[in-house]
């Protein structure tokens, strides 16, 4: 027999099973993005705190409600989400852990029609679910996916593919992803070209769209307003101050500090060994040309975008619990618009 008392915060699921009974919890906050941002950082930095804990799925991240959610309703949606609540079982009814799922894609996944994430969210939540975003440089983060596709697509030139997309000089670039990208509250599908291969399609689709920050966040602000300002993390200051960053979650959970050890920080400083290419000319051409120009065509391109969809920075003052020296730097982001050159 299993009881399911409600889908909201804090919900406790509890199965009797021949006289023993197993209690779960759905998670007490989300972190939903964004991706190559340091959310993996994150989630092992509040993983050391003694009552808070990721749900354990697998690689990490559950992907519930942009991958496994589906369309069923009634019994069948009761059932995922209790398959969902498997994820964060509690050592009795009184175990005062907080669990919160971890999923970057979470933040964008909407782009695509068939997806619109944060609705779901609000469907099995009722708008009472805490959000963390953590956010990056676009630009930053733009090659910090190129590198991370270029490291797991071992069979494939990454970087040539990207070379290929960006049409030859840095102001065509500018111009093609200007084209390419939809309008905001019109068309959501997704940003492809016609005959391009799977790396340029995920070039535009996953590694810029993905830096349209106001974009998503609006979406999400506006959906969950009633669970008060959204948490919001920024790289730099995570990867700098992990310990400070840390305690203001724990603040704006509601819940005691903790300071955390030298060993567990040591383990947290462990880092990757350098990506290595196989594609070796093609890399130096692909930094050639973002040093050279690449990188202005991106920063213009953000810029331009951001200030269309209304500003991350307003967004954030408005929904969020940002610092101001977190919006100072965001700010930074947006003002670095240097003209192209003919």
């Amino acid at each position: 027999m299993s009881n399911i008392l409600s889908p909201l915060l804090g919900a406790i699921i509890q199965e009797d099973h021949n006289n023993s009974t197993q209690f779960y919890s759905l998670p007490s906050f989300l972190i939903i993005g964004v991706q190559k941002a340091g959310t993996t950082f994150y989630r092992n930095i509040l993983n050391t705190h003694p009552i808070l804990l990721g749900l354990n799925a697998p690689n990490r991240e559950p992907h519930f409600f942009d991958l496994f959610y589906g369309s069923q309703q009634g019994n069948e949606m009761a059932d995922r989400i209790k398959t969902y609540a498997h994820m964060s079982p509690l050592e009795g009814e009184c175990d005062e852990r907080l669990f919160f799922d971890c999923t970057p894609s979470y933040f964008d996944t909407f782009r695509f029609k068939y997806n619109f994430t944060p609705e779901r969210v609000r469907a099995v939540f009722k708008g009472a679910i805490k959000v963390v975003v953590v956010l990056r440089d676009p630009v930053d983060r733009f090659h910090s996916w190129v590198k991370m596709k270029a490291k797991r697509t071992l069979t494939k030139d990454v970087y040539q593919g990207v070379i290929d997309q960006i049409g030859g000089d840095s102001g065509v670039f500018y111009e093609n992803l200007v084209k390419r990208t939809p309008v905001h509250g019109k068309e959501r599908g997704p940003l492809t070209s016609q005959g391009a291969d799977f790396i340029t399609d995920h070039v535009v689709n996953r590694g810029v769209l993905r830096g349209l920050y106001a974009r998503y966040f609006r979406e999400w602000a506006e959906l969950h307003e009633g669970a008060g300002k959204i948490h919001i993390v920024i790289h730099d200051e995570l990867t700098r101050e992990p310990a400070r960053v840390l305690n203001a979650t724990a603040e704006w959970l509601g819940i005691e500090g903790y300071e955390i050890t030298q060993e567990e920080m040591d383990t947290l400083n462990t880092r990757a060994g350098i990506v290595r290419t196989q594609h070796v000319e093609s890399f130096e051409k692909y930094s050639r040309f973002f040093e050279e120009g690449g990188n202005e065509a991106l920063r213009k391109y953000f810029s331009e975008i951001d200030d269309a969809d209304g500003g991350l920075v307003h967004l954030l003052k408005k929904y969020s619990d940002a610092s101001e020296d977190s919006l100072a730097t965001v700010r930074g982001w947006y003002e670095k618009t240097p003209q192209l050159s003919d």
